[in-house]
């Protein structure tokens, strides 16, 4: 029997599969000071566990993770993922395959908190439902809500008691985007969004538009910028969603 570049190929693949079999789950997970560390890494690449999480200035306790041998012999990875005990909690599931395609199942997710600027507002996010599918980096699917009242017990921490926010994820061109609107009886709106891309990467971006100078003040103390054209003052960072 004559030998196949094929069969070469599938040696090698078999040969670097079986050398990751006892890997540490640290080498899933690098850490990156500032947006995302633990203290602890228990467990394999397989099964993995980790433990005093912090993502940027949350905690988030534990994070758990499986993906089966077979489905990454079958060019895929399917991986259920839990957060627990920490400022973050919830239940998610993670899909990639060697065709591109990504895919961000979410059944609950609860963020307590929210850094802003240099502050750190009280309150909580809950979302659900989400499940964002990416076919070769385009975005084809996006469903989910949202709904979160840090702006409006924001109060406790700057001079401001902005709106409670709510809305849902779309397909936005070829990235997935979450927008969350509100308005306050003082007529202050704020537009918190959530950018997600096929690649993995992403931003978030917090814009709230105010006639009152003290309002203002108060946000730009905090780290926010204003536009004096349009009136609206915001923040907006890079972050990643997808580490493979």
């Amino acid at each position: 029997m004559s030998i196949k570049l094929w069969h070469v190929l599938v040696f090698v693949f078999a040969l670097v599969v079986f050398a990751l079999a006892g890997a540490p789950a640290r080498v899933l997970a690098p850490q990156h000071p500032g947006a995302f560390t633990y203290e602890r890494a228990d467990g394999t690449v397989w099964r993995g566990r980790l433990e005093a999480v912090r993502v940027g200035a949350l905690s988030a306790g534990s994070l758990s993770w499986r993906i089966a041998l077979f489905d990454v012999l079958q060019g895929k990875i399917d991986a259920p993922i839990g957060i627990s005990g920490g400022d973050v909690a919830g239940e998610g599931r993670l899909l990639a395959n060697l065709q591109g395609d990504r895919r961000l199942m979410i059944a609950q997710l609860r963020i307590d908190g929210m850094p802003l600027g240099a502050a750190m507002l009280p309150g909580q996010t809950q979302i659900e439902g989400v499940d964002v599918f990416f076919d070769a980096g385009q975005c084809v699917q996006a469903e989910g809500r949202a709904t979160s009242d840090v702006l409006q017990r924001a109060g406790q921490t700057l001079r401001f008691d902005g709106p409670a926010l709510a809305g849902a994820m779309r397909c936005d061109g070829a990235d997935a985007l979450l927008e969350l609107t509100g308005t306050n009886v003082a007529g202050d709106s704020a537009l918190v969004t959530v950018r997600l891309r096929g690649d993995g990467s992403g931003e978030w971006r917090v814009g709230v538009r105010s006639a009152s100078i003290e309002t203002q003040a108060a946000l730009v103390a905090a780290g926010l910028t204003a536009d004096p054209v349009s009136g609206e003052t915001s923040i907006s960072e890079g972050m990643t969603w997808l580490p493979f």
